[in-house]
């Protein structure tokens, strides 16, 4: 009996294995042959058509134009997401608004029209691990693949002042270890006349 479940375990296996397998050789096809598959579970402006193009969803989409024209207007992801839960305005999964949510807008190509396809995988047919693909596949980003929400301009824009954003905040880091290291004991004595 118990061989009896080892061996219909293993097939059980292979089978999963094969149809994994197969699952992501069709993808990959699909790709190379110009077919779009997106997923757009959860994903901000955009539905699915019958034929499983994305189309725009008006009143989604006019959340995201407003987190890019505040975000390139000069307000941080932290104010956007702060701004947006204080007005009840729910994401698409129905929850709260983070600065990583409002980020996860910004950083996407499928806003401006693009699609970059195959940026995970799985590690493995049984644990279904999802994994940032950095290579590992090939990936294929297609152009004007659908209708966009912002302009490519406003897109780009965005992205310099995310990198810029990023980049001061490592200065600021930097420079606050360099005036600890130059100066163990700022904070620790205090003047008695002015405090």
């Amino acid at each position: 009996g118990e061989l009896m479940l080892t061996v219909l375990s293993s097939f059980a296996q292979e089978e999963s294995k094969n149809t994994s397998e197969n699952l992501k050789w069709r993808y990959r096809r699909k790709f190379e042959e110009g077919k779009v598959a997106i997923n757009t579970t959860r994903f901000m402006g955009y539905d699915k058509n019958k034929q499983g193009e994305l189309v725009v969803n008006p009143e989604q989409a006019e959340i995201v134009r407003r987190i890019f024209r505040d975000y390139v207007g000069g307000k941080g992801s932290f104010v956007i997401a702060k701004a947006l839960n204080a007005e009840g305005v729910s994401t698409v999964a129905g929850g709260e608004w983070h600065s990583t949510t409002v980020l996860g807008i910004i950083k996407n190509e499928k806003y401006k029209g693009d699609a970059k396809l195959q940026k995970t995988y799985s590690k493995d047919y049984l644990s279904k691990k999802t994994c940032i693909n950095r290579g590992e596949f090939k990936s294929f980003y297609i152009e004007n693949n659908h209708m966009p929400i912002v302009s490519r301009e406003i897109w780009n824009e965005a992205q310099e002042l995310t990198r810029q954003r990023a980049e001061n905040k490592g200065n600021r880091k930097g420079r606050e270890v360099l005036y600890q290291n130059r100066y163990p004991l700022t904070g620790k004595l205090l003047c008695s006349k002015c405090g």
